[in-house]
């Protein structure tokens, strides 16, 4: 009898592991319908997703639209017209001829206060697309020489001076347009002892035989006149225009271009 209970106690001990395996099969298939429950939750995330391409097919129409912007199209029309001088250099034709003149420097870090005599002749060259001018002055009581080539720029839709001469290795390139019919103002700014300088020229002329330069620039911290020229054409220098085709000159423009 006491046999029969051992024997009976070591088939339930073994057998334990066995319920426990059943039991824990029953409670695992008991949790895969939760499992399979999740699926559907994330089918729901696509359509939102495909709501926004149409969102990005609007921006393409906003860049179709700056074709027909046309206005650079008569700058680039002017520039593939090559020997063909723009009409805006028409009104340069008022300096053609020779000229004699007063000029006077006014003191300066660049020298004393001077007046000296000085000559300038200008004609058309390279097929009208320019002018050119040479000029013979003096400073600081030394003869000095220089050249002075004029054009239209039309990109910037601006008149363009170069001037070079005997006193500086570097040329000197002007901007400016007309503040009046007959007032030309110009600028330009350069290096001096390591400080930019701007420096505006002006050529006006009360009338067809007659013209006053003024240079200023702000070396001193302020714009102060540097020269001022006074001149005349020259006796037997033809006439560019009728005293009467002239315009009386308006105020001065001090607007600066560039």
């Amino acid at each position: 009898m006491k046999q029969t209970s051992i024997v009976l106690a070591a088939a339930l001990f073994l057998a334990l592991p066995v319920l426990a395996i059943g039991d824990d099969s029953h409670a695992a298939q008991a949790q895969t319908p939760q499992a399979q429950t999740q699926p559907p939750a994330a089918q729901t995330q696509p359509p939102p997703a495909q709501a926004q391409p149409p969102a990005a097919q609007t921006t393409p129409p906003p860049a179709t639209t700056p074709p027909p912007a046309q206005e650079p199209a008569k700058q680039i029309q002017n520039m593939m017209m090559p020997g063909v001088p723009p009409a805006e250099l028409k009104k340069l034709s008022v300096m053609k001829g020779s000229w004699t003149a007063s000029m006077h420097m006014y003191e300066s870090p660049m020298g004393p206060e001077a007046t000296s005599p000085s000559k300038a002749s200008f004609d058309w060259a390279f097929n009208g697309m320019h002018l050119e001018g040479n000029h013979q002055f003096q400073m600081m009581g030394k003869p000095c020489y220089g050249r002075s080539t004029w054009g239209w720029d039309p990109e910037k839709q601006q008149y363009q001076l170069v001037w070079s001469d005997a006193m500086s290795p570097s040329s000197y390139v002007y901007y400016g347009t007309f503040a009046n019919d007959n007032t030309l103002v110009l600028y330009t700014t350069y290096m001096m002892q390591g400080k930019a300088v701007t420096e505006k020229m002006t050529f006006a002329f009360s009338d067809p035989d007659a013209y006053t330069m003024t240079i200023e620039n702000d070396m001193t911290g302020q714009m102060k006149t540097l020269m001022e020229e006074k001149g005349m054409r020259a006796k037997g220098g033809a006439k560019t225009a009728s005293k009467g085709a002239m315009k009386k000159p308006a105020a001065t423009s001090t607007k600066k271009s560039g």
